[in-house]
């Protein structure tokens, strides 16, 4: 356990059920400590992720410091939405300086309770059934009130520079997928940077796609910055010269293990065994002339070389 996920949870600890149902005219006659345990307790459908208010979101900003993070990269007056009007497809949104635009759109947070049939993936004789899972659709941590820089240019998807804070966010919504009662938490990152933010805690539910990040690192990673590696494989121009063709990033199940059960795949031996056969079966290189030529036509302007 690294040394924020016990901060956190010590936070939680402190913390009561009824006070993320906070603004609720209701009367909830639920224990106190259900929201960080593993008990399974009713869940209301107005709720977000069916147990917390918008009042009780606010209050988890504030208590975990993500308000004191916020405002040290220039960010307040935050405003925060919750939309639960399709039941299975929840959506939070925080805004700062008060004004709920797309341009002070600070997180966007779309997610719903799923089940996971991941026998196809799970190679190695790990026939698991239905795997409950916390889906994270979509996740977008950025701060509207910064511009890219030369030194720092935008990824492929990102409209306004990121936060920093994606260890935090991550940290506490790992947190909260125990409280849910999920056997894991999952992403299907549409992008190799996104993977790669996730990759602290996440882990690609098939070996091969797990290596082919890792080997992107060991073979990219000395020679080429962040946002060279994302836009070039973008526009498909990393090379696998043991396969001869272009890699193509296509999207995969990613996981963060919540129960012993998905744990103990994740660290099995079949598994590593896996990724590491997988590794040596790729080696990537950057086309150079096929992303000049892409960077020309389609920019961005501040990676040409």
């Amino acid at each position: 356990m690294t040394r924020l996920e016990k901060k956190f949870r010590r936070i939680a600890q402190k913390l009561t059920y009824l006070e993320f149902q906070a603004g609720l005219s209701d009367d909830i006659s639920l224990s106190l400590d259900d929201l960080f345990s593993d008990g399974k307790p009713a869940q209301r459908s107005d709720l977000f992720l069916g147990k917390f208010s918008r009042d009780g979101i606010a209050l988890i900003i504030k208590r975990f410091g993500f308000d004191q993070l916020l405002r040290r990269r220039g960010l307040g007056k935050l405003g925060i939405t919750v939309d639960t009007n399709d039941p299975y497809r929840h959506i939070l949104r925080i805004y700062h300086n008060a004004q709920h635009t797309p341009d002070h759109l600070v997180c966007e947070f779309v997610t719903h309770q799923d089940v996971l049939r991941a026998k196809d993936s799970l190679k190695f004789g790990y026939e698991f059934g239905a795997i409950k899972v916390l889906n994270i659709e979509w996740m977008t941590l950025q701060n509207p009130s910064l511009e890219f820089l030369p030194t720092r240019p935008a990824l492929p998807g990102q409209r306004f520079p990121g936060l920093g804070i994606g260890d935090e966010v991550l940290t506490l919504l790992t947190i909260m997928g125990r409280s849910l009662g999920v056997d894991g938490l999952l992403n299907v990152p549409q992008y190799y940077h996104t993977a790669l933010m996730f990759s602290k805690r996440f882990h690609f539910v098939n070996p091969k796609m797990q290596a082919t990040v890792q080997t992107i690192t060991r073979d990219l990673w000395n020679r080429h910055r962040l946002a060279t590696i994302a836009w070039a494989i973008y526009y498909e121009c990393l090379y696998d010269e043991i396969n001869q063709r272009y890699f193509i990033w296509e999207p995969e199940e990613q996981l963060v293990p919540v129960t012993s059960m998905l744990r103990k795949y994740f660290q099995s031996e079949d598994y590593d065994q896996g990724v590491n056969a997988a590794m040596k079966a790729m080696r990537f290189r950057l086309d150079e002339v096929k992303f000049q030529q892409a960077l020309k036509k389609h920019g961005p302007e501040n990676l040409r070389s």
